[in-house]
């Protein structure tokens, strides 16, 4: 994932929808770069969002340490509602929890080359103003901001599905809980933090993501 003139570069692997990350450690800096670094590691990551509540020099810690690792590895290191700090530690963009009412201005800040994703939430107006705006990809689902809006997996694939359909702009599935994996025709998944929950090594979690991620582009 990579941006490029208000446009997004998307790789596809045999027309599956690949795997984006949602940092799910929001105050313990060392247990979201452990995360980080064993996800790297176990395949193909499109993008991180490093979505934190622990405040600014944490954060700044944080994705300095990352970003080479990310780097390495291939994935967009993005930083949530934060495109000066995300400027001035040379990351890949931003995701804005606040659909298209920053996108003109994030723009500004980062440039034509870096990544500005909108996050909107469950609203079909909203994603389609922020494609309008400009933004490099749209996130759609209970879990693109932050505060979740509670709906089923299906109801939150099918929304992320109906924008794909309809719209040039790459879309990221991101829903409020997790499900089996069926019928997703957008580009990217970011499974929940209850994806990762109590499910021991993250790891072997994201390569089970990825192996139902295939199998269901196998049988498409």
């Amino acid at each position: 994932m990579r941006g490029n003139g208000n446009q997004i570069e998307v790789k596809m692997t045999n027309d599956s929808c690949r795997p984006y990350l949602i940092n799910p450690h929001r105050t313990d800096k060392d247990a979201a770069a452990g995360f980080a670094k064993a996800v790297f590691a176990a395949g193909d990551v499109a993008a991180c969002l490093v979505r934190w509540d622990g405040g600014e020099r944490a954060l700044g810690a944080l994705a300095e340490e990352l970003s080479p690792l990310a780097a390495r590895h291939d994935v967009a290191l993005l930083l949530e509602d934060r495109p000066a700090l995300a400027v001035s530690l040379g990351l890949d963009g931003v995701h804005l929890s606040d659909g298209a009412a920053s996108c003109a201005r994030a723009r500004a800040l980062l440039g034509p080359e870096r990544i500005v994703g909108a996050g909107c939430g469950r609203s079909r107006d909203e994603a389609m103003r922020a494609g309008e705006a400009g933004a490099d990809y749209v996130a759609l689902g209970g879990n693109s901001r932050p505060g979740p809006e509670l709906a089923p997996f299906a109801a939150d694939r099918d929304l992320a599905n109906w924008w794909a359909e309809l719209f040039e702009v790459p879309c990221v599935l991101m829903p409020a809980k997790f499900g089996a994996i069926a019928d997703v025709r957008c580009e990217f998944l970011a499974p929940p933090a209850d994806y990762w929950a109590g499910h021991g090594d993250p790891a072997q979690q994201f390569e089970a993501l990825e192996r139902a991620l295939r199998a269901q582009a196998k049988a498409a």
